[in-house]
């Protein structure tokens, strides 16, 4: 591997950096808003921005980038406003190779492998193609690793604040940092409380302070927060193997995921591979404890963790490409070693094509939305859906509605609620009750609940149905309209 990447590093690195940004750019507009996307926008403007901004789960920077956007455009357009998030993606990338080339002692072999693990993972695809935190979140924690390790404390502070300002899991980057404090001599204590630890904290005091003290996170987080951990009704149960499949699919990445149990099995001296024997081995175990913190935590204390395991991860593809690296130099036959050598490479390029077929509009068929065994599974367990390619017509339903003569009572819809409330927001939009059917009903192809059919009360889908008659058909998407009838609709109960 070492005759493979060590000429040719500058130039795999390039089309490594050139990937990274294809996948996260072309097509970035093509999908609707997702639920979680629409949730970011300050729609209501009878409410102060203050209030708005304080008024969250999460930190202010998401919050604070798209209504900047806003200001620019005067309103929310699909490109425009995933254009920030995107960029913080693509950065990470950037960022997270200069801190693998950090740690690893100038090794830029082990620093390629890292990155492409880092960056061809759907976690961070999807994320840098929705308007989300993470990106911002993961871009700036890594900036802070990395100038701290350059002793560069004001920076790391700023950049650590910001990442926490976007959300709480940038607390995360704290434990490689406090590894550092405890376990480098050449640095001094007394000059990170005072460059980094303080304007650390009068940063993230500027929201955080008013936040509790006013009762906002009482309010909005606390309980959520318990939900999450304990188990609660409004959550099904989430399970980790799932969620990173389903980002992941094919199991291309298992493979990567066994190979830091075969280097243990090795006993293989890390100082071989590194030099400097005392901080390598400091700095293996730095990554250790940055993986098992957050992986305890999600794994054993919470109970729907979602996508917040991507945090443990970080670490993990660092692990691994030390580790592909490792295997490498511990094998002595030379036709092992171009064997293992070739296969890791396709492995890579199968990984980067399966990526690119799945989160890329143009080559996508579907995929999740068409893959069967995710109904089942998202009926019993959570799956936290974003990034994916997704077009359902929602801009020409609403155009039809507006063109409509008469006025629209009301609308409801098979997708998810938030979605439909985002796109229609003009119209009533309401759920069937008791007595009740809405005038309208909207039923997506392929939406993100999985189903044909959601449910409601006892009412079978066929009878639901017979209460309708279509009235306009899109690609993904059929209006139906409420048949009019002199005697009361009345819903089995």
């Amino acid at each position: 591997m070492n005759v493979m990447f060590k000429n040719k590093s500058a130039l795999l690195l390039t089309i490594v950096f050139i990937l990274s940004f294809l996948i996260r750019f072309i097509g970035l507009g093509f999908s609707h808003f997702y639920g979680d996307e629409t949730k970011i926008f300050y729609l209501d403007k009878t409410v102060p921005a203050f209030t708005f901004f304080m008024d969250q789960r999460k930190g202010p920077i998401q919050f604070i980038v798209v209504w900047i956007i806003e200001k620019f455009i005067n309103g929310h357009d699909e490109l425009i406003t995933r254009i920030p998030f995107a960029l913080a993606g693509f950065l990470s990338v950037i960022a997270f190779y200069y801190l693998a080339k950090k740690l690893f002692n100038n090794n830029t072999i082990i620093a390629l492998l890292s990155t492409i693990l880092f960056s061809f993972n759907g976690f961070n695809i999807a994320f840098s193609r929705t308007i989300q935190y993470q990106s911002f979140l993961t871009f700036f924690g890594l900036l802070a690793v990395y100038l701290f390790m350059n002793k560069k404390y004001l920076l790391s502070a700023m950049f650590l604040g910001l990442s926490v300002l976007s959300h709480y899991d940038g607390l995360f980057f704290l434990i490689p940092l406090l590894y550092l404090v405890l376990n480098d001599k050449s640095i001094k204590i007394k000059e990170v409380l005072i460059k980094f630890l303080l304007p650390l904290i009068l940063l993230v005091s500027l929201f955080y302070v008013p936040y509790f003290a006013t009762g906002y996170f009482k309010d909005n987080t606390f309980n959520y927060v318990l939900k999450r951990f304990n188990g609660d009704t409004t959550f099904s149960r989430n399970y980790s193997f799932f969620t990173f499949n389903f980002y992941n699919p094919y199991y291309v990445f298992f493979i990567f995921f066994v190979l830091p149990i075969l280097l243990l099995a090795m006993n293989f001296p890390i100082s071989k591979l590194l030099g400097k024997e005392e901080k390598s081995i400091n700095i293996i175990r730095m990554l250790n404890l940055w993986f098992l913190i957050p992986f305890v935590l999600f794994q054993f204390f919470m109970s729907n963790p979602g996508t917040h395991i991507h945090n443990y991860f970080i670490p993990f593809y660092l692990l691994i490409g030390f580790t592909i690296y490792g295997i490498y130099h511990y094998i002595k036959n030379t036709y092992l070693k171009t064997f293992y050598s070739i296969f890791i490479t396709l492995s890579f390029v199968f990984l980067i094509g399966t990526l690119f077929y799945i989160f890329i509009p143009q080559f996508n068929s579907g995929y999740p939305w068409n893959v069967a065994k995710y109904s089942a599974i998202h009926s019993k367990y959570q799956l936290f859906i974003y990034g994916f390619p997704y077009y359902r017509n929602w801009e020409e339903i609403r155009i039809y509605f507006k063109t409509l003569d008469s006025r629209v009572e009301g609308v409801f819809t098979n997708d998810g609620d938030t979605i439909a409330q985002y796109y229609l927001r003009d119209f009533n939009y309401t759920r069937p009750g008791s007595n009740f059917y809405p005038q309208y009903y909207i039923d997506i192809k392929n939406n993100q609940e999985f189903v044909d059919y959601k449910g409601y009360g006892s009412i079978t889908k066929e009878e639901f149905y017979s209460n309708y008659t279509e009235v306009k058909r899109f690609d993904n998407a059929v209006v139906y309209k409420r048949i009019d009838r002199k005697t009361p609709l009345v819903m089995n109960q």
